[in-house]
């Protein structure tokens, strides 16, 4: 499963390289998705559940900002940062845990921002 979990996690990493160079926030969300959905299951493979499930966290936030990106409020961004905390809590692995919880957070915010160049 390793080997699958690390071409999974290549192919991941090429869609958020290319998601930078998106025109409009719609469709970079899009790419995104997609690349977490990705991360995920290479993550699954790899058996980092920390990171597997931050990463469809992620996907779930990225869903709700494009659909609700005119309407962001911040109890959506509270929400998404609480859900954040409490996964990491209860998959809690060491210090990693703790960095990809704050760099979700710092993540959530700038999209949430709806800035292309805090993105």
């Amino acid at each position: 499963m390793g080997l699958a979990g690390q071409i999974v996690s290549v192919v991941a990493m090429a869609l958020v390289v290319l998601s930078f160079q998106m025109k409009s926030n719609k469709t970079l969300l899009v790419v995104q998705m997609l690349a977490n959905l990705l991360f995920a299951t290479s993550y699954f493979l790899l058996g980092v559940y920390t990171a597997a499930i931050v990463n469809l966290i992620a996907m779930l936030r990225s869903l709700a900002l494009y659909f609700w990106a005119d309407k962001k409020s911040v109890i959506l961004l509270i929400t998404v940062e609480l859900i954040f905390v409490v996964a990491s809590v209860l998959t809690y692995a060491g210090i990693p845990t703790i960095l990809v919880c704050v760099a979700s957070l710092v993540d959530t915010y700038s999209m949430w921002k709806n800035d292309g160049k805090l993105i």
